[in-house]
């Protein structure tokens, strides 16, 4: 396998290319970099043009210290934001990072941003929350919400079609008279929509028939 070397001498955010490495189990190319603060470091090619690595690690530990908020619940809930959607080995990394859920550059780079955008925590009960659930985290698209709030977005964004309407899980809800959880279950249960929402079985235990 041929090995570009055209990256060699080239700086990328605090790293300095110094030499190729080693290929790694993946094929994808390391190099050997030196940080501007002295640690050298090993990083995959891609890294380092994407911009997803950009020091050896002193660039965080510096936001943290700059904010003395290492122990705070933000940087806790950045700091598992990043892992969900980077980290193939977080347990949630299939349901984030593994469906597609990205997280936008100057976030992913920098919890001093992150927290610049988000603002603080309005109360230990809130967390961050995307508003299209389908999209990723970006300042547009995340606020800090209470699981309340969470689990009436994801209901916002759930639509059933039946009997020529579409409307949201909540509003059938109301309109049909069933609980939520009753119509979930239903539909986990590989009804159709317009089963999950009209069964007569449902309506007859209701009248005790």
């Amino acid at each position: 396998m041929a090995v570009r070397v055209d990256i060699v001498g080239q700086v990328f955010g605090r790293l300095k290319v110094l030499a190729f490495w080693d290929v790694d189990k993946t094929r994808k190319l390391r190099w050997l970099c030196q940080c501007s603060c002295g640690t050298r470091a090993i990083v995959r090619g891609g890294c380092l043009k994407s911009g997803h690595t950009t020091s050896c690690g002193c660039y965080f530990l510096e936001a943290i210290t700059k904010h003395h908020m290492s122990l705070s619940t933000e940087y806790g809930s950045w700091r598992s934001m990043v892992n969900r959607c980077e980290n193939p080995t977080d347990g949630a990394y299939l349901s984030y990072g593994g469906r597609g859920i990205k997280i936008c550059e100057a976030w992913r780079n920098s919890f001093e941003s992150f927290l610049e955008d988000m603002g603080p925590k309005p109360s230990p009960k809130h967390s961050i929350d995307r508003i299209d659930n389908n999209k990723g985290y970006y300042p547009d698209n995340c606020r800090w919400s209470t699981q309340k709030e969470q689990m009436n977005n994801r209901e916002c964004c759930v639509h059933l079609t039946a009997r020529g309407e579409t409307k949201t899980l909540s509003e059938w809800s109301r309109e049909v008279h069933l609980p939520i959880s009753t119509i979930r279950q239903r539909l986990s249960k590989g009804w159709d929509h317009e089963k999950a929402l009209f069964s007569v079985r449902y309506s007859n235990r209701m009248r005790g028939e």
